[in-house]
């Protein structure tokens, strides 16, 4: 059989629907953990938000972000904590939920915890792969603060199936490291780190983040790519850019430009 022709390519391509999935920024003060992919996984060696697809046990978007955020990074963000008798299980139960042998909701039942209200996790915008690549998401990405009864100690990675580290990343710092290439990061995770720093290092607190969450949680971004002096500049629906050095890669060297304010 002859090989598709490359209109025939762009048509498969074209015809990929995107999977749903969720990613979670939780917040500890103005820290905010990420975890880091190793280098034969999707996004390889890229710092991103914990999350993944949908999954048919989930009954809501958000209830995938915390599920995905307890099989990668092992913290469960319940309402109260887990009874003293019942923490041994917890690293076993993480892994059966993450091999899927147990249900999330099994899981929870047998730590005798509930999850946090679906209230506590703020839209904070939506991201969809391009038409083009052979994996297409649409990721809904949510924030949240660290619940009061747990400390960031908790995170303590899944063993290295899906991450190689987990790091509660200090938001002042990240944009420079970004453009010093230290943290390679994509630009969903590149414009909300960003953003997140710009209004806590302005001071502004949770109530700074839910005004940004307010400002771009309905956000729908389908990057569009353009060129801008040999930089590749990927514009938002509201006039922000994610712009990157030239000849950096797709998780290279970059800043953020807001139509309303300064580069961060």
């Amino acid at each position: 059989m002859a090989p598709p022709s490359s209109t025939e390519a762009r048509t498969t391509r074209a015809a990929v629907k995107p999977r749903k999935a969720a990613a979670l920024l939780v917040l500890s003060g103005t820290r905010v953990l990420m975890v880091k992919r190793p280098n034969h996984f999707s996004y390889p060696g890229a710092f991103v938000f914990p999350g993944g697809t949908v999954s048919s046990t989930d009954s809501s978007l958000m209830h995938t972000a915390l599920r995905e955020t307890f099989e990668e990074t092992g913290l469960l963000l319940s309402t109260t904590p887990i009874p003293m008798e019942r923490r041994r299980l917890l690293s076993s139960l993480q892994k059966e939920v993450h091999d899927g042998v147990l249900s999330f909701d099994k899981a929870l039942e047998a730590l005798d915890v509930t999850l946090i209200p679906s209230d506590d996790l703020i839209p904070f915008s939506v991201w969809t792969t391009p038409v083009g690549p052979a994996k297409r998401y649409e990721t809904h990405f949510f924030v949240t603060r660290l619940p009061s009864h747990l400390s960031e100690e908790a995170v303590v990675g899944d063993g290295g199936i899906e991450v190689v580290g987990t790091h509660w990343l200090p938001t002042e710092r990240i944009p420079a490291w970004i453009r010093q290439g230290k943290t390679p990061m994509h630009s969903a995770q590149i414009y909300l780190t960003c953003r997140l720093a710009w209004s806590l290092g302005a001071g502004e607190g949770w109530d700074g983040v839910l005004e940004v969450a307010r400002q771009i949680g309905r956000v729908e971004v389908l990057m569009r790519r353009t060129e801008e002096d040999g930089k590749r500049v990927e514009n938002m629906p509201n006039g922000d850019k994610v712009i990157y050095e030239a000849g950096a890669g797709s998780a290279g060297k970059a800043w953020v430009e807001l139509s309303d304010r300064a580069s961060l």
